[in-house]
């Protein structure tokens, strides 16, 4: 089959124009867009020692097994990696512990984050990060260790999402 030249010449040119007009979009896996800015809290969950055993923590539905510590207003910044978006960091407004999380959002909106202060690990083994409410928690063991009696949860919890847009404040990805 003999195909024109020129046909050919201007489909390629339409599809250039095409092409440049056009900004490139991020094709990975789809994860809720919790980018912008938010307010909520962040407490200690302190767990009953008689509810907890080795290795174990309290279901949060059992009553008066848990009892909030310390808790205070804090402000956070959300931001996705460009090119992977389901690489996330959340800046806060905390200083110290808990300051600058960075990690992973998958598309059922499970989060695994690593504090760049000490390196804990942070998840949203509670609850699903939604546009609406991100809830991310540090297990604390007794003697500090990652295993034994569980002592309670370190929590933030976000849940006024105030810009459902990119932060003003440019937040990169933290790659250590």
């Amino acid at each position: 089959m003999k195909t024109n030249g020129w046909a050919m010449l201007a489909l390629a040119g339409l599809a250039a124009l095409f092409a440049a007009g056009c900004e490139e979009e991020y094709d990975g896996p789809w994860v809720p867009d919790l980018s912008g800015q938010w307010k909520g809290s962040y407490y200690f969950l302190q767990y009953d020692k008689t509810a907890a055993g080795p290795d174990s923590a309290p279901a949060p539905a059992e009553a008066g097994k848990a009892s909030k510590r310390g808790e205070r207003d804090i402000t956070a910044v959300i931001a996705f990696d460009e090119e992977n978006h389901t690489r996330v960091t959340i800046t806060t407004s905390l200083q110290g512990r808990a300051h600058f999380l960075y990690g992973n959002l998958d598309a059922s909106g499970n989060m695994v984050l690593t504090d760049q202060y000490d390196g804990e690990t942070w998840t949203t083994h509670r609850r699903r990060a939604t546009p609406d409410l991100i809830e991310i928690n540090d297990l604390v063991f007794e003697g500090g260790g990652h295993s034994g009696t569980a002592l309670g949860l370190r929590t933030i919890r976000l849940d006024e999402h105030l810009l459902a847009q990119q932060a003003e404040e440019s937040v990169s990805y933290f790659d250590p």
